[in-house]
């Protein structure tokens, strides 16, 4: 095998490494929470955010079997959240 040959070979299996780990990390980062719900909508406890590294999330999945769709709440700041109903708007799925 020829040097130029090598140095592809090399840098396309690190590429792929690298992109494969974080992939695989990444989705094991996703916290689900049941939430609940009442008359104004639906409560998660903020404890939800908290990671084992004394870290803070930055989104939580929101599940409950009321619900058709999940809902995505992101965490903005310690004061200010967001969230997003998980339902596509073209095909309703």
């Amino acid at each position: 095998m020829n040097r130029k040959d090598f140095i592809l070979k090399s840098c396309v299996a690190c590429t792929s490494m690298t992109l494969l780990s974080g992939f695989i990390e990444s989705c094991t980062t996703v916290r689900f929470a049941s939430g609940s719900l009442n008359d104004n909508g639906i409560l998660v406890d903020l404890k939800e955010f908290d990671t084992k590294k004394d870290s803070k999330r930055t989104y939580v999945i929101v599940r409950n079997e009321a619900l058709q769709f999940p809902i995505c709440v992101y965490r903005l700041d310690d004061n200010n959240y967001s969230a997003l109903l998980m339902q596509c708007t073209h095909q309703g799925a």
